[in-house]
């Protein structure tokens, strides 16, 4: 085996994306077309969309998501799929697939696991599902940049427990990046007790990702995942969450396995993506391509070329690597 592609590195598309690809690839077109049937999203227009201020704003109503949550992830969906498209178009197909949060759904897509319909309604019943339960307060997510030697316990667990760690991004051995989640009031008192400016906190519209304040959307969406057809994946995938039951870059080799795995995404931390990175070298990959959204800066190193497949421009890039390494893609 020798190519890896990882999906979900940036989560939702908030910023645009996707219309360069949309103007210069017929295969593109032909592919938002069937989104745009499946969603009702217009094609291109989605991809120009900017949610970024929409995602720093305070939901009034918890009962419902607003509408610019579920364009965002058909975006980013619908980005990345269409570059596998326009990869395989040139001859390229992955050997190994890894995918976080919303990429966890669409590497199991690309896998084989899911058709490409029924993640789009998937999507669409996410979009259907409450913010918070009725009663409880909002949640949010924020990011906390440590320096080398920080006590990561007083920013979350034990000594703060409406704050949970959702992600450690380990980008270098000079910070620690984490996504916290928790309840938005918590949140901000952490950023206020914390040096200023270190814990910037996204508030209610992103919801608790990635942790035990969103048990409820894994229990509404059970049922449904329940009547939903899981085929065993087809090219090897990998668990991209990395709490207590699942292990950062365990294969999932059964549809069940992929069914499960949507639902332990909500309540359990992301795995790094070192972590990810380290599992496919341990399957012997010789390259990986993060699929449809921009790689952190700082990335910690890696044994093999780690490239981004965001623009085209990224794409022939990608294929004189693979000439160069003389990496078999073809199937």
């Amino acid at each position: 085996m020798a190519l890896g592609y990882f999906l979900g590195i940036g989560g939702m598309a908030v910023e645009p994306t996707g219309t360069e690809f949309y103007e210069q690839y017929e295969v593109m077109r032909d592919w938002c077309g069937q989104v745009q049937s499946w969603t009702g999203c217009e094609m291109p227009s989605l991809f120009a969309d900017d949610y970024r201020t929409s995602l720093a704003s305070e939901p009034v109503d918890l009962s419902a998501r607003p509408s610019f949550l579920y364009r965002g992830a058909v975006r980013q969906a619908a980005h990345a799929i269409g570059i596998s498209d326009i990869l395989a178009e040139q001859g390229i197909y992955p050997d190994l697939i890894a995918g976080t949060s919303l990429g966890g759904i669409v590497a199991a897509c690309l896998a084989g696991s899911i058709e490409r319909e029924d993640v789009f309604r998937l999507l669409g019943r996410i979009a259907e599902l409450p913010l918070a339960p009725e009663g409880e307060p909002s949640r949010g997510i924020a990011f906390a940049v440590l320096p080398p030697g920080t006590d990561i316990d007083w920013y979350c667990g034990e000594s703060r427990p409406n704050v949970y760690m959702a992600a450690d991004y380990e980008l270098s051995g000079e910070t620690t990046v984490l996504m916290l989640s928790g309840y938005l009031k918590d949140l901000e008192i952490l950023a206020a007790e914390a040096p200023p400016g270190q814990v910037p906190v996204v508030t209610g519209a992103s919801g608790g990702l990635h942790s035990p304040l969103q048990r409820f959307m894994s229990d509404l969406l059970e049922p449904y995942l329940n009547d939903m057809k899981f085929q065993d994946p087809k090219v090897p995938l990998l668990s991209g969450i990395g709490g207590a039951q699942s292990k950062t870059g365990a294969q999932l080799k059964t549809g069940d396995d992929v069914r499960q795995g949507i639902l332990e995404n909500y309540v359990t931390p992301v795995g790094s993506f070192k972590k990810i990175i380290t599992a496919f070298d341990e399957r012997g990959m010789q390259m990986a391509l993060g699929m449809g959204a921009a790689l952190p800066a700082g990335v910690p190193p890696t044994p093999f070329p780690v490239l981004q497949a965001t623009v085209p421009d990224d794409i022939g890039q990608i294929m004189t690597m693979i000439y160069d390494l003389g990496i078999d893609v073809g199937r």
